[in-house]
């Protein structure tokens, strides 16, 4: 359900512009904040990023200033909701939203919700999968921190000291891959769309490829990924996702014509927050 796919930064983090200091009125205003715990655990920042090596972020609590973000209609259409959210949510200034990664991202969107309004969902329109009957059904949602043994991958993959993802070649070679976070994920989306058949080793190049042996030039990077061996390359495919920390919403929800129960992942956008009795 999630639209797990959503621009790129193909170097290191670099301290965006400045993101707004909050007004005299905000600031005469005191909002309680508290702090969400990073799937990430801030492995996959470099070392200049705010969250390198962070295991918590600090978010001030949603207000009718939030939603009103999450209800614009204008911040609908152009997709940027959340990202509005995020920017407005963050007590730290020095971090720029679109390099958080997706699923810190998805850890601040949960729990925001959940202090506002607790866990609970209603779901208006729940079609059940098994009987295909529609209902209206209330639930619980969970929050999931898929948990990674990546020491089993440790002779091909390391998470080197700048937060990118350091493949060794059978061939010696070293690709540095950037881990996706929303910036990225707006990039590959953007170009999935423009690209419908592209390989992934291909798309892995516009989006998230940032070095071979030292060498950051697109173009260099294009002709050498030719002379890759096909066993790294198939298994690079097999372990990057495996690599990047994963986190998301379930429910269980139990049919109440056929009782048949199905977990289904809540996609955590704009909607997310509006799921309430």
């Amino acid at each position: 359900m999630r639209d797990n796919t959503r621009r790129i930064n193909p170097a290191a983090y670099r301290p965006p512009s400045p993101r707004s200091e909050p007004s005299q009125q905000e600031k005469n205003v005191a909002v309680p904040s508290f702090y969400v715990d990073l799937p990430s655990k801030g492995y996959f920042y470099p070392k200049d990023h705010p969250l390198h090596n962070k295991t918590k972020i600090e978010i001030k609590e949603m207000t009718a200033r939030e939603e009103e973000i999450l209800s614009s209609q204008e911040y609908s259409k152009a997709g940027t909701a959340i990202d509005k959210f995020l920017d407005s949510v963050i007590v730290n200034l020095d971090i720029d939203p679109s390099s958080i990664l997706l699923a810190d991202r998805a850890a601040v969107i949960y729990e925001s919700r959940k202090m506002a309004y607790g866990d609970a969902l209603q779901l208006e329109n729940y079609e059940c999968p098994e009987c295909n009957t529609k209902q209206k059904i209330k639930t619980r949602a969970s929050f999931i921190d898929v948990e990674k043994d990546r020491n089993q991958f440790k002779d091909f993959v390391i998470i080197n000291e700048d937060g990118k993802l350091e493949f060794t070649l059978s061939n010696g070679s070293v690709l540095e891959f950037l881990p996706v976070n929303i910036s990225v994920e707006d990039q590959i989306v953007r170009y999935i769309s423009d690209n419908p058949e592209t390989s992934f080793i291909h798309l892995l190049l516009k989006t998230t490829i940032y070095s071979y042996d030292g060498d950051t030039d697109k173009d260099a990077i294009k002709e050498k990924l030719l002379d890759i061996p096909a066993k790294d390359s198939r298994r690079i495919r097999q372990v990057y996702q495996q690599m990047l920390p994963e986190a998301k919403a379930e429910v269980n929800i139990k049919c109440s014509k056929c009782s048949h129960v199905n977990t289904t992942e809540v996609p955590l956008n704009a909607d997310w927050f509006w799921l309430v009795d």
